[in-house]
C-alpha cells in the first residue's frame, strides 16, 4: 500500500509541472488543435536547447516564462 502511496504522489509531482493541450487551450482561448501545435512548436524549442520533451504536455515554467514573462497564468 506504501508503494502505492509514493507512486501516486510522485504521479501528482510530475503532473503538477506541465500544462495539457486542454489547460493550454482553456488559458488560450483557443481551440486543442491549436493549442497542440503552441505545445508542438514550444517543445522544438526545448529539443534544440537538448531537453527531453512530452509530446502533448509542455513544462508549466517554460509556458509561463514564454506567454506570461515568467509570471504564472494566475499572476503569481
Amino acid at each position: 500500500m506504501e508503494v502505492v502511496r509514493r507512486r501516486t504522489e510522485r504521479w501528482q509531482q510530475v503532473k503538477n509541472r506541465f500544462y495539457t493541450a486542454q489547460e493550454v487551450a482553456d488559458m488560450l482561448g483557443v481551440c486543442t488543435s491549436t493549442a497542440y501545435k503552441i505545445i508542438r512548436d514550444l517543445n522544438n524549442e526545448l529539443k534544440k536547447q537538448g531537453y527531453i520533451t512530452i509530446s502533448g504536455k509542455v513544462p508549466i515554467a517554460y509556458f509561463d516564462m514564454k506567454f506570461y514573462g515568467g509570471v504564472g497564468a494566475s499572476g503569481q
